[in-house]
C-alpha cells in the first residue's frame, strides 16, 4: 500500500510543480502592466490573449492538482493499521496536503485578479481605440482669390459671402465667430 501512496505522491508533486510555476508567470504577468497609453492596440490584445491563456492554464492545473491531492489522500486512509512507521507516514500526509491546500488558495486568489486583468485592457483598448480615430477630413470650401485692387473688393465679397454664408453648417466649420 506504500507504493500507491509513495505514486500519488508523486503525481501530487509533479501537479503542484506545474501549478507553482504558472503561478509564478501569472503574477510576473500581472506585475507587467504597462501603461496602457504607450501600447498598440495590438499589443494590448495580445496582453489580452495572454493573461486568458494563463487563466485557463492555472484553472485546469488546479484542478489536476486538487484530483491528484484527493487520491493521495484517499491512498493514505487505505493504509493498514501495521503499516511500519504509520504515525511518521499520517503526518507527512497531512504536511503535504496542507501545502497543497495553501497552494490551492493562492491559486485562486491569483484567478480572482487574473479575471479583472482582461476586463482592465478592454476598458483600456476601448479607450485606445477611440483615441486611435482619424480626424475627419472636410471639404474644402471654394474661396475666391482678392488680388487687394480695390475695384475687384465688391465682386470679391460677393463671392465670399456666397460661398461662406449660404451653404448650410455651423460657424466652426465656417472659421468664423
Amino acid at each position: 500500500m506504500t507504493t500507491s501512496l509513495s505514486t500519488r505522491q508523486g503525481l501530487l508533486t509533479k501537479s503542484a510543480s506545474k501549478l507553482s510555476a504558472l503561478l509564478e508567470e501569472g503574477k510576473k504577468e500581472l506585475s507587467d502592466q504597462l501603461p496602457h497609453e504607450g501600447l498598440t492596440t495590438t499589443h494590448l490584445q495580445e496582453k489580452k490573449l495572454r493573461l486568458l491563456k494563463l487563466q485557463k492554464g492555472i484553472q485546469t492545473a488546479t484542478t489536476h492538482v486538487d484530483v491528484a491531492l484527493q487520491n493521495y489522500t484517499r491512498a493514505a486512509d487505505a493504509l493498514d493499521n501495521d503499516t511500519p512507521q504509520l504515525t511518521a507516514i499520517i503526518e507527512k500526509v497531512l504536511a503535504n496536503s496542507s501545502t497543497m491546500q495553501d497552494l490551492l488558495v493562492k491559486a485562486q486568489s491569483l484567478l480572482s485578479e487574473l479575471e479583472m486583468a482582461p476586463e482592465d485592457i478592454s476598458t483600456s483598448l476601448s479607450t485606445h481605440t477611440a483615441l486611435e480615430i482619424t480626424p475627419i477630413q472636410l471639404t474644402p470650401i471654394p474661396i475666391p482669390k482678392f488680388s487687394g485692387e480695390i475695384w475687384e473688393w465688391e465682386s470679391f465679397w460677393s463671392a465670399f459671402e456666397f460661398s461662406l454664408h449660404t451653404r448650410n453648417m455651423g460657424d466652426i466649420h465656417k472659421r468664423t465667430t
